[in-house]
């Protein structure tokens, strides 16, 4: 009797462990997807910078980004 209940205490302890574990991967995993989420508005912004950059380049200019880079050589 007193192995079962030795045994069945060590199985509750890695329960609990087990669910702490559980918790802290969840926070982990939620705080990535936020931080992934932000860097994708981040991209987004940057294309929407630069798309509004190589038209203004090509409209006061009549250039492209290629051949604007070739003017710098």
């Amino acid at each position: 009797m007193e192995n079962v209940n030795r045994k069945r205490m060590e199985l509750e302890q890695q329960t609990t462990e087990l669910r702490i574990r559980e918790r802290e991967k969840s926070a982990e995993r939620e705080t990535i997807g936020h931080e992934v989420a932000r860097l994708e508005e981040r991209r987004g912004n940057l294309q929407k910078e630069y798309d509004e950059i190589t038209a203004r380049l090509w409209e006061e200019y009549e250039h492209t980004r290629r051949s604007a880079n070739g003017m710098n050589s």
